[in-house]
């Protein structure tokens, strides 16, 4: 019995021990499989780092991004196939302008980006791999999309808005503060101001509620950069509350810091904003080298290059050395004896000068080619200059030369005939120049700016066949007896300088004929009458105590274009209307009638088919006075200013103003 006994818990220990090794083995082998399959998913994760980031990024870093791009929708490793899921987080910009779409390559699915980027946007690309057992690796791609708009363009695509839009995003814009509106708060540590891009005066910014270190110590004059919500109120692109100063710097250029008494804005308190003596200046990303730096880095992100350029402050350079690619906007002479050519080309919305650049076929560069240069770019200031220029120039630190590494040159202009010069003079964008210099003989149509004798040299427009040519800064012996009605031959670069077609600086007067002086001199009419010619004028006394400035048609920029020849006058007329009188002119045989129009908080005068201006004749002041947001106004310019163009000024400002002449 014990015999059996014996043999049976033998027999139960054998089948045990085959149950726990065959257990056992099927542990191990689960065990292994997630072991490979967990091993498989760290594969196909460092295989798509590898294909993404390549071997100019890393792990972390923000990768610059400008176009749409197909990224890999599923990874194989050891014959498994293992699915992507991609998705979008936006950290900075529109949100859902950046999402994941359809790709026309297999086995890929697309990062799609919006056709404009109102400001630069920042997101992360997440590639979530799955595996067998629902198990996922996550990894994380950073990108920035640069702002594909240029500051005007976002200032015109504010200006399309309807009161109460916002454009996307956190744009930032830059300009000079035109009007303190509510003055700094102690309390909000805020101050609402206008400004102005350039000569933009109809299209002013608010910036309500502007925050930031400095900004107590902000003053009329000042440049300042301002990000935030941007839309359109009250008729005018405005900064939403709690907008955030970037930078400001002194219309000498300086940047803006807190004087040693506390801020103006509230008597009652002595409270200044914290960091207030360093905060809020401009950011000087790529500071100058250090002497004695011998080696720079190379870096080709073309817009990572232009904003720190954009950034640099004055006389700063950037710490490294800068690969760009652009058209060629202007020439100056090659310099035989040191083998270099300084010339302007544009990148992106940046003009930027190469100065003494050198490089195989730098003495065949001409306007339109396309150039990529290497150097290290500066913010120049002259002595005196309130604003720096950009351009690429030899760094002393490092021993750095700008130089050209490669030239597409553009298709050669025929400028072998007068009819062709003018052909290609009106096809010129704004900035661009002709490819060489040509000679042309125009009629003068008048003078523009009076002879300087400091200078010796004057500004005048001519007529070559139906197109008028400014002549800028024009020298040559006998320029100072240029007068309307003669014939002279000029030669220079011709450029199209927002708008106007022109001789640039440096153009010379190699010839002129004397024609016959039909300009009348007019005296001014007391009591002018509805239906009578007249020529309608001011004497700029800043520029000339004698010459009078009459309206000739068009305009220049954003007011009314004049010249100081009788010849070139337009007709201008008084016509009677309930209450007063319309004024209307004669251009070029068509009836147009001046008006003064309202845009955004400037008044601006102009040409238009349908009278809207009513106006009253003042016997004493012998001009013409209407009234546009419940102020009287008349047309011409303030005493302190030196211009000869004519616009809407308030009566209560002293100025020179338009008179009727016959």
């Amino acid at each position: 019995m014990k015999r059996i006994l014996s043999i049976a818990l033998v027999l139960i220990l054998s089948l045990s021990l085959l149950a726990g090794c065959g257990a056992k083995k099927d542990a191990d082998k689960a065990k292994d499989e997630t072991n490979n399959a967990s091993s498989n998913l760290a594969s196909a994760k460092a295989f798509l780092e590898n294909m993404i980031y390549g071997t100019t990024n890393k792990p972390g870093d923000v990768m610059n991004i400008t176009k749409d791009k197909d990224v890999i929708a599923s990874v194989t490793v050891d014959g498994v196939s293992y699915p992507i899921d991609w998705s979008i987080e936006i950290t900075e910009g529109a949100a859902d302008s950046v999402k994941i779409g359809e790709s026309d390559t297999a086995n890929h699915v697309a990062i799609i980006l919006p056709e404009l980027a109102e400001t630069d946007i920042y997101f992360s690309a997440i590639a979530t791999i799955k595996g067998s057992d629902d198990k996922t690796e996550k990894v994380t791609f950073k990108y920035m999309m640069p702002c594909t708009l240029g500051e005007l363009e976002i200032l015109d695509k504010a200006y399309a808005l309807a009161d109460g839009e916002k454009l996307n995003g956190t744009p930032s814009l830059t300009g000079d503060i035109v009007e303190i509106k509510v003055p700094y708060d102690a309390t909000s540590q805020s101050i609402t101001v206008v400004i102005q891009i350039g000569d933009l005066a109809d299209k002013k910014i608010v910036c309500n509620g502007l925050k930031g270190d400095v900004v107590a110590y902000l003053a009329v004059g000042d440049n300042i950069c301002v990000k935030g919500t941007l839309g359109k109120a009250a008729g005018m692109a405005a900064f939403d509350n709690g907008c955030t100063l970037e930078y400001a710097t002194n219309p000498d250029g300086e940047n803006v810091t807190a004087p040693t008494t506390a801020p103006s804005g509230d008597a009652t308190t002595t409270t200044t904003p914290s960091n207030s003596t360093t905060a809020g200046t401009k950011p000087t990303t790529g500071t100058k080298p250090t002497t004695g730096t011998t080696e720079l880095k190379v870096v080709t992100d073309q817009a990572k290059i232009l904003k720190d350029a954009a950034a640099l402050g004055e006389n700063e350079s950037l710490s490294y050395i800068a690969q760009l690619t652009g058209k060629v906007l202007q020439v100056e002479k090659y310099d035989e004896k040191y083998g270099s050519v300084t010339l302007t080309f544009k990148v992106g919305d940046m003009t930027i000068e190469c100065y003494q650049m050198k490089g195989n076929g730098t003495d065949k560069v001409k306007a339109g080619d396309t150039i990529t240069v290497k150097g290290v770019i500066k913010n120049y200031f002259y002595e005196g200059a309130t604003k720096g220029k950009i351009e690429f120039a030899w760094h002393e630190a490092s021993g750095t030369e700008v130089t050209m590494t490669k030239l597409v040159a553009a298709p050669s202009q025929d400028l072998s005939t007068v009819e062709k010069i003018i052909a290609a003079a009106k096809a010129l964008k704004d900035g661009e120049s002709l490819q060489k210099e040509v000679t042309l003989t125009g009629k003068v149509l008048d003078v523009e700016t009076p002879y300087d004798a400091n200078y010796q040299n004057i500004t005048v427009n001519i007529v070559v066949n139906d197109l008028t040519i400014k002549c800028y800064r024009l020298k040559g012996n006998g320029v100072e007896n240029i007068k309307g009605g003669d014939t002279i031959t000029v030669k220079g670069t011709i450029k199209n300088y927002m708008g106007i077609i022109e001789f640039d600086t440096g153009c010379t007067m190699t010839k002129r004929v004397a024609g016959t002086n039909t300009d009348k001199e007019l005296s001014v009419v007391a009591a002018p009458k509805a239906g009578v010619a007249y020529k309608f004028g001011m004497v700029q006394e800043n520029v000339d105590k004698k010459a009078v400035y009459y309206l000739k048609g068009g305009m220049s920029g954003y007011y009314m274009a004049t010249s100081s020849s009788s010849t070139a006058a337009i007709d201008v007329y008084l016509e009677e209307t309930t209450d007063g009188f319309y004024l209307y002119a004669m251009v070029n045989g068509k009836k147009l009638y001046i008006n003064m129009v309202i845009s955004g908080t400037h008044v601006n005068g102009a040409y238009e088919d349908t009278a809207k201006t009513v106006y009253t004749y003042d016997s004493t002041a012998q001009t013409v006075i209407a009234m546009v947001n419940d102020a009287p106004y008349w047309f011409g310019t303030r005493n302190d200013k030196s211009y000869t163009t004519v616009g809407p000024c308030r009566t209560e400002y002293e100025g020179f103003y338009c008179k009727f002449y016959a």
